[in-house]
């Protein structure tokens, strides 16, 4: 499914490519990035299509989508590295990334904060970091005995399909999370949607939102500026008390 899936850029959600033509549209070719849950690269062949790559590194879980991806971009004309292995606990080529992207992936992990914390490490002084994310203005959902989707690459997403976690992050305990990070700026990009069919949450609608989080180059003491292209009702939400 990964390999004829999110494999060119006309296959990426609105809210993805915004980010990215927000980032990338004057600077490219991308010098070198890594894409954290990065399955069989899909993301790699679809920026190399739009902006162009110099260097690429993806880590994934699952070892036949890390071999598949060896396989798929082995003949590209950008360098990649693909790594089979857990964000959390594996050690990189790279101390640092100047772009650190991860979708579809901290909104998966029972470890959401761990997850942005350890992306946020990656990322170089004066880097960015993308994720993407779900988000509601009600209690947010981070048990999965609560919240949960089935996973079955045969389409049946029966009891016996694989169980994993469907994150769904209060905005308020997104935006503290946000302001510990302290990024120079905040670009976000998101909309209403309803829960996938197959999984099993309390909300019946939720924001899925990506955001770009640009690093500063120390401990600069400067104010975050944020544009974000939300909801009214989350924009109204975020800097009030």
């Amino acid at each position: 499914i990964y390999s004829h899936h999110r494999n060119s850029w006309k296959d990426f959600y609105r809210s993805e490519k915004k980010v990215f033509e927000k980032i990338w549209g004057q600077e490219n070719p991308i010098p070198n990035l890594l894409d954290a849950g990065c399955a069989v690269g899909g993301l790699a062949s679809a920026l190399d299509e739009k902006f162009g790559i110099l260097e690429y590194t993806g880590i994934e879980i699952n070892p036949g989508c890390v071999e598949t991806a060896r396989k798929v971009h082995s003949k590209k004309n950008y360098k990649s590295k693909f790594i089979c292995g857990d964000i959390l606990n594996t050690t990189l080529p790279r101390p640092h990334y100047q772009y650190v992207i991860s979708l579809s992936c901290i909104d998966w992990n029972i470890h959401p904060e761990a997850g942005l914390d350890a992306l946020w490490d990656l990322t170089a002084p004066m880097g960015t970091m993308v994720f993407s994310i779900r988000i509601t203005l009600e209690k947010g959902s981070y048990d999965l005995g609560e919240s949960y989707q089935r996973i079955d690459f045969s389409g049946k997403a029966g009891n016996s399909a694989e169980k994993a976690c469907y994150i769904v992050y209060e905005w308020k305990k997104l935006l503290g999370k946000l302001h510990e990070l302290n990024p120079e700026s905040i670009f976000a990009v998101g909309y209403w949607g309803s829960p996938s069919s197959t999984a099993e949450t309390p909300h019946e609608k939720l924001v899925f939102g990506v955001f770009a989080l640009k690093k500063r180059t120390g401990s600069e003491s400067s104010e975050t500026s944020f544009q974000l292209n939300l909801p009214k009702d989350f924009l109204n939400s975020s800097f009030t008390s």
